[in-house]
């Protein structure tokens, strides 16, 4: 009995040394291609662009002259990941599997505008009330200076 109980204590003891609770999973990479489609359906890449990714740990990186990448030694987990050129991003979610490489192509589109210029002007009519005649139909503006222009 006590030789039994002895073997089966053993056992346990070498299946949790075997496999450790708390050991960090392996990391994982994200690979892929970066690609840019005219309007013909034609496929074309940016070299040198970049990447940046932000999640467990944030990286950047850069795609080759033929839009391939690759980003090792991830943890795993979710990573939201932008990719940018001149005028062009994009941008996506990937998740990360313990020793896996996730795939993933990242087509980059137009950048959208997000700048604006606003321009007012009120010109003050009863400064040169001369100057304005009316119309029948608009209120009409002649020869008003511009101010600092000569």
């Amino acid at each position: 009995m006590r030789s039994a109980a002895l073997i089966v204590l053993s056992t346990v003891l070498l299946l949790i040394l075997c496999f450790p609770q708390n050991a960090s999973a392996a990391p994982g990479s994200i690979r892929g291609e970066v690609i840019i489609k005219a309007e013909n359906g034609e496929r074309s890449v940016l070299p040198d662009a970049h990447i940046v990714l932000h999640g467990p740990i944030n990286k950047e990186a850069q795609w080759d002259a033929h839009g391939a990448f690759a980003i090792e030694s991830l943890p795993p987990g979710i990573y939201d990941i932008e990719a940018s050129a001149p005028g062009l991003n994009a941008a996506l979610a990937v998740e990360v599997e313990p020793g896996t490489a996730s795939v993933i192509p990242i087509e980059l589109a137009v950048a959208a505008i997000t700048s604006s210029v606003t321009v007012t002007a009120s010109p003050d009519v009863h400064a040169y009330p001369e100057r304005v005649m009316k119309n029948s139909r608009y209120l009409v503006l002649c020869s008003l200076p511009s101010p600092g222009i000569v």
